[in-house]
Formats: structure tokens, sequence, C-alpha cells
């Protein structure tokens, strides 16, 4: 793909990827098909965890270092930018802490390396049948917690639902998220500042 422009790959992109749904999904595939040629030359052991959230105690409970994943939903919505979500919010939020994922993926490299498996081992790392939660139930959760423990700057007051019905969420994405990114955009270039929110809501969506 060396040879195409940005917006040639972008036409592209779906076929390029197919069958997976984004090229996050994609390079992982690609990645363990590599590892898999080698499998019964090396004892290998493929670690697939759910999705990584902030950690449960180590370094400190909390701790993260970027805003990707549930923690920029959380955060986003703390801060009022994030109002609607398209999702059905009795679905599990199949979520790890990243300590946790940590720990298991050294307990794995220990037990592959004095075991010495012939064929390659693949183990989900998921906690949603020993600790299960919905994604409404992680969201009335965040809502209590943003109330006491408040950001020091937010954009709207903390609010918003998750949305089972695209068209719904299409529609409160118009009105909560876009409408009010032009409007503060707006007021920012009359005051001569430099104009943010726009790049931020097409970021989130």
């Amino acid at each position: 793909v060396g040879w195409m422009d940005d917006e040639l790959l972008g036409h592209m992109q779906p076929k390029i990827i197919e069958p997976q749904p984004n090229t996050y999904a994609y390079t992982k595939s690609l990645t363990e098909d590599l590892v898999s040629q080698y499998e019964g030359k090396f004892p290998i052991v493929i670690a697939r965890p759910s999705i990584v959230a902030a950690a449960y105690k180590e370094p400190m409970p909390g701790w993260v270092d970027n805003l990707n994943g549930p923690t920029g939903l959380l955060v986003g919505a703390g801060k009022g930018v994030i109002r609607t979500m398209h999702c059905n919010e009795n679905y599990a939020a199949d979520v790890v802490p990243v300590d946790v994922t940590v720990n298991a993926c050294i307990i794995l490299g220990y037990l592959t390396g004095i075991e010495k498996p012939k064929q390659i081992s693949v183990c989900n790392i998921t906690q949603s049948e020993i600790n299960p939660i919905t994604w409404g139930q992680a969201l009335d959760m965040g809502r209590i917690h943003v109330q006491e423990f408040p950001f020091t700057v937010c954009l709207w007051y903390p609010g918003g639902s998750p949305k089972s019905s695209r068209l719904a969420h299409q529609l409160a994405l118009f009105f909560t998220h876009l409408l009010p990114a032009y409007f503060v955009d707006l007021l920012m270039f009359l005051m001569g500042k430099k104009t943010f929110m726009i790049k931020i809501q097409k970021r989130i969506n």
C-alpha cells in the first residue's frame, strides 16, 4: 500500500482488512499469523485480553497512561463532551484492568516456559463471568463518581445516555455533539482564540 495516497487507501481499506472490522483487529490478526509460523520451533502462547481498562491495584488504583477505550469514554462523559453512545446498555462491558492483564501475561509466559508445549496455546484474559457488569451499570457508577469527584474543567454538565437505536444515536450526536462543537468553535474564533471542539468531536466520532 506504500504507493497509495491517503484518499485511495481510505477507499480501499475495507477490502484490504476484510473480514476484520477495523485496522486494530487487522494488525492483531497479522501478528498472530506471523507468530503462528514459529509453532513447534518455540513454546508459544497467545494472550487475548478483552477491553483493557485502568488499573485495579498496581501501580495504584485507577492508574492509566492514555485515554483510549473505556477510560476515554468515561472521561469524555464526565467532562460533558460525550453525551451519546451507540450501544445496548444491557450488553456486558467485558473490561479487564491493565494490571490484571499484565499479571496474567507474566503467568502465561512462566507456565509456557516451564511446560514447553509443542502447539500454540491461546488464552483469553477476561473477567466477565467472575465479575459481570453491563455498560449501563458502568455508566451509572461513573455518574455517581463524577458527582462526588468532579473534573476541574467541564464543557457541559455530565449527562447523556447509551442508545440502542442507531437513528436515536445519530440525532443525539447531531444535537448534543456537533451543534455545540460548532457553537463553541465559533465563539473561540470570534474571540481570536484557537478552535478545538470540532477536532475533538471528529476524533470521538
